[in-house]
């Protein structure tokens, strides 16, 4: 081998580990990042999870009470509908008292309210309707007692089933937060 190849030979191959460290090096910073990365983007996933099932379940605890509460006052108006037709003959059309009309505008405002910030579409409609249906056996002017308890009858039906699905998405919130974290 000539002379000069000997001298360049050691130059050449600092040279290449240097290169080969610097290249190694980068390669595993661009993993390291990505790694933090993901990480990052896994924490930030958490907590945005966190936050919308407080938000729900919140939502939903208060809803639920609000449901409850247009469920009485919708009890209260149909006793007082029943009593004027015990007196009329005809169901509906009697002025309510304004204490059992507040409370009965109150509640529709406050399930309204907390009708429209529920994530699920299909339990929002289920409400939308159960709340229809708890005003119904008020808009009924002149029908006979029977029809006025078939209605009411069939609201609390609504309700109950409405609180039910409720109950249910909050459960299932509570099951999925307490299960164990799985790692990849």
């Amino acid at each position: 081998m000539p002379a000069w190849f000997n001298a360049i030979w050691p130059v050449a191959l600092f040279f290449l580990g240097q290169a080969s460290t610097f290249l190694s090096g980068s390669i595993n910073e661009k993993r390291q990042i990505a790694r933090e990365t993901k990480a990052r983007q896994a924490e930030r996933d958490k907590v945005v999870t966190e936050r919308r099932e407080t938000f729900e379940l919140d939502h939903l605890q208060r809803l639920n009470e609000a449901l409850q509460n247009l469920g009485r006052a919708a009890g209260r108006a149909h006793v007082a509908d029943l009593r004027a037709a015990r007196e009329t003959g005809h169901y509906g059309g009697a002025l309510l008292g304004v204490d059992i009309s507040d409370v009965h505008h109150q509640a529709n405002r406050d399930v309204h309210m907390l009708r429209n910030l529920v994530l699920d579409e299909g339990l929002r409609t289920q409400l939308a309707r159960t709340q229809s249906a708890l005003n119904a056996p008020n808009s009924l002017v002149r029908a006979t007692p029977q029809e006025g308890e078939q209605r009411f009858h069939e609201a609390m039906l609504m309700l109950n089933d409405a609180q039910d699905a409720i109950a249910a998405r909050i459960r299932e919130i509570y099951q999925t937060t307490s299960l164990p974290e799985r790692r990849a």
